[in-house]
């Protein structure tokens, strides 16, 4: 029974503390072998919680079980609502965020006050705005959920310990950011090569289940073309 609670005790430690305090709690906890199982299962728990998270970390790195938990203690849940941001235009990128269910868009705003849609965001993609966050500069970008969406978010000190405590840390954030730099590149060539079609196309086939989840007048957004003339383009493609 004290076990129970040692464990029921923890759990309301760790989900309203300070989320900074979780590697400490983590570090330093010296439990008694019979309380070990118990703190063990639940960060052991956690991992399989954020095992979206894991995985695309795998992707780049391998990790053992160890690292497993240790990265799942770096992180903080958020749970936003429809139309919430992660971040607005003129704050500081803070944290890197990880989609587990929902759905952003990026977004910048025009001095007409006209808002430019930039890119989206599903489930199992990382988010952030990567300049803000590596420099500290006021972003010019604002990320907006589109639908209600659970990101898992890892705040700039704690992906420094990534970084430097888990073996291949180094290695991922070095894959990571390479990937991210292609994709802006290819996203860039297409704004200033591609015409409207073609950049309408390159959506449909990069994002074939955003159709139905995005609004029309986002798209268009985003194609760089007004609403009636992307119903045009629908029409010719017969999509």
């Amino acid at each position: 029974m004290n076990q129970i609670y040692l464990l029921f005790f923890l759990m309301i430690l760790l989900f309203h503390a300070p989320r900074r305090l979780w590697p400490v709690i983590q570090d330093n906890y010296k439990p008694q072998a019979a309380e070990s199982t118990h703190v063990s299962a639940f960060f052991a728990y956690l991992t399989r919680m954020y095992a979206s998270l894991i995985s695309a970390i795998e992707y780049f790195i391998r990790l053992d079980d160890t690292e497993k938990e240790f990265i799942s203690s770096l992180v903080v849940p958020k749970t936003l609502a429809k139309g919430d941001y992660l971040l607005r235009e003129g704050q500081v990128c803070r944290e890197v965020g990880f989609i587990q269910t929902g759905l952003i868009r990026y977004y910048q705003t025009k001095d007409d006050g006209e808002e430019i849609t930039m890119h989206f965001g599903r489930e199992n993609e990382f988010t952030c705005n990567y300049q803000s966050f590596l420099d500290h500069s006021i972003s010019l970008t604002a990320i907006q959920c589109l639908e209600p969406s659970e990101i898992l978010v890892i705040p700039y000190d704690n992906l420094q310990r990534l970084y430097e405590e888990v073996r291949e840390g180094q290695k991922f954030g070095r894959l990571a950011c390479e990937y991210i730099y292609l994709q802006a590149q290819r996203q860039l060539r297409s704004m200033y090569t591609d015409g409207p079609e073609q950049r309408y196309r390159n959506f449909v086939n990069n994002y074939p289940d955003l159709q139905q989840r995005v609004p029309q007048y986002y798209i268009s957004s985003f194609v760089g073309v007004k609403p009636p003339s992307l119903s045009r383009i629908r029409k010719r493609l017969a999509l």
